[in-house]
């Protein structure tokens, strides 16, 4: 099954600042229906998701931001 690349950018306190994750087109319809997503033991609200058009096909960028 093809899997689909989405990084995940991180609020500027966070000890990362990016992450790039393969997922399957189920597991991005879940994250893409969500709007707080678990990640590095740490929970996280999605702020922004951005689809973009690059040379080598789309680029799913997941902007995340501490959740209360």
């Amino acid at each position: 099954m093809n899997k689909i690349k989405v990084r995940l950018i991180y609020p500027a306190d966070f000890e990362l600042d990016m992450k790039d994750i393969e997922l399957t087109q189920t597991e991005l319809i879940g994250l893409m229906m969500s709007d707080k997503i678990g990640s590095e033991d740490k929970y996280f609200l999605i702020e922004d998701k951005i689809f973009e058009d690059v040379e080598d096909g789309k680029a799913i960028s997941i902007i995340l931001t501490n959740s209360i």
